[in-house]
């Protein structure tokens, strides 16, 4: 099981997303180089601009360290992704290039959202508690939004 499958599964274990609505992406060296060959283009090219504040999604991007390595026989040379030392991760890093890689890609919803540094904004993360009796966090049939099966729900009409 992959880093994606893992998390494919827990979305659908809680609920969250239906599996039709989750594309898994498990590292390789290729396709890994890939998502991180897009990302690199995006940043060149000014599409992707970091908002200040991402301290760890910054530290992250610049502790990364591409090494070339040999193509075998009728493949391309691909790119090994790694850290620049022990204690260094890419969770934020490996996000953004996933998120971006599936825009590309064509294979994600459409998605305007705006990053929040976690723990920075007082009242937006909810306590255990305040989703107790709420049910599941389902689908609507009809407009696709997604709601708490014990509240009420009006569908979104565009």
């Amino acid at each position: 099981m992959g880093v994606g499958d893992s998390v494919k599964n827990d979305l659908m274990d809680r609920r969250i997303l239906a599996k039709y609505q989750i594309e898994a992406l498990s590292y390789s060296l290729p396709n890994k180089s890939d998502v991180y060959y897009n990302l690199k283009h995006l940043f060149e090219q000014r599409k992707i601009l970091l908002p200040p504040g991402l301290n760890k999604l910054r530290e992250q991007l610049l502790g990364l360290r591409f090494e070339r390595t040999q193509g075998g026989h009728m493949t391309k040379p691909q790119i090994k992704i790694h850290h620049e030392r022990e204690g260094l991760h890419d969770d934020w890093a490996d996000a953004l290039a996933n998120c971006c890689w599936a825009t590309m890609r064509g294979s994600a919803v459409p998605v305007v959202g705006n990053f929040i540094p976690y723990g920075k904004i007082k009242g937006v993360v909810k306590k255990k508690e305040d989703y107790k009796n709420k049910g599941n966090y389902v689908p609507c049939s009809e407009c696709e939004e997604y709601y708490w099966s014990n509240q009420e729900h009006e569908c979104i009409t565009i």
